[in-house]
């Protein structure tokens, strides 16, 4: 299990940005009480969705927006719904929220026989 960051440090509904040893730039986002962790990689030109700050929130306020090439991913299921990579989508990460704090489940580690 790796530790992202507080539930305390998300604003509902705001994409945050953060950075995570191992892991790399992920996107993390409480929408109506759930938390979504997606990897910070845009699936048409594989850059970060950040190019020139961290305010990656369309201007609808409702989906995470490309500022590369203008993509917009539903925050549920990080499926592109417009842009160049319509029906690709962002990687989702498994996650939860343990003890106020938004955690990735294990999901690399080989199956143990």
């Amino acid at each position: 299990m790796t530790i992202i960051c507080s539930i305390a440090d998300l604003s509902e509904g705001q994409p945050k940005i953060i950075e995570v040893a191992g892991m790399g730039s992920l996107i993390v986002l409480l929408k109506r009480g759930q938390t979504q962790v997606f990897k910070n990689r845009c699936p048409h030109a594989n850059a970060r969705l950040n190019a020139d700050s961290d305010n990656i929130l369309a201007y609808d306020e409702y989906h995470i927006y490309c500022q590369l090439h203008g993509a917009q991913f539903d925050p549920y299921t990080g499926q592109c719904v417009l842009g160049p990579c319509r029906g690709q989508g962002l990687t989702r990460l498994s996650s939860a929220v343990e003890k106020g704090l938004v955690v990735l489940k294990d999901f690399d580690q080989p199956d143990i026989v």
